[in-house]
């Protein structure tokens, strides 16, 4: 299907959602109408930061909507963006994911901690996002969400995932922003194996 057609069927499906909402919430009150145009929001994965943030509930649904928004790419980038500034811009590498993930939880009262998970040796990394919610272990991806039994096991499915079974691994965990504004061109790490 050429880009074109993509695009126009996308159009028509958003018109069709927000449409259907409209005439569904006809003779409702704005609140109702509000919460109706909120869930075609959500299906079609354009809500704002501040709708986001209101949104979300749990970390699968933050989740959900970050790898829905963000368009992974290969960035060679040193700097680390806020969750926002990954949001604002669409786009960006593991390290846009975790941002986002991380700071969408952490607003909500959610365990999410950014880590750094690379071969020993080796400069380059992937990042995810850990936490702990309702008694489980979850961890998220490029925005993928998955649960384990605990944080080791979460970072054998990473490194599964990335192809590093064969080789040693080092896992960092990220210091708090106000801790690495002083850095922003490169991350401040806690090193250690955890």
């Amino acid at each position: 299907m050429s880009h074109a057609v993509h695009m126009g069927m996308k159009t028509w499906l958003k018109a069709a959602v927000i449409g259907t909402c409209w005439i569904m919430s006809v003779g409702v009150d704005n609140g109702a109408m509000a919460q109706k145009v909120t869930w075609a929001k959500r299906i079609l994965g354009e809500l704002t930061w501040p709708e986001v943030q209101a949104a979300a509930t749990s970390p699968r649904e933050v989740c959900f909507y970050v790898r829905h928004r963000i368009r992974p790419v290969e960035d060679l980038g040193n700097g680390w963006p806020t969750g926002k500034e990954a949001w604002d811009r669409g786009h960006g590498a593991c390290r846009s994911f975790a941002a986002c993930i991380a700071d969408l939880c952490k607003a909500k009262g959610m365990d999410a901690e950014i880590h750094l998970i690379y071969p020993k040796g080796e400069w380059e990394g992937h990042a995810v996002v850990m936490g702990h919610w309702k008694g489980k272990v979850w961890f998220s991806s490029n925005g993928w969400y998955q649960e384990a039994t605990s944080m080791t096991e979460a970072e054998r499915a990473v490194v599964k995932n990335m192809g590093w079974q064969r080789r040693a691994v080092v896992t960092a965990r990220r210091v708090e922003k106000e801790k690495r504004q002083a850095s922003r061109s490169a991350p401040v790490i806690m090193t250690g194996r955890r």
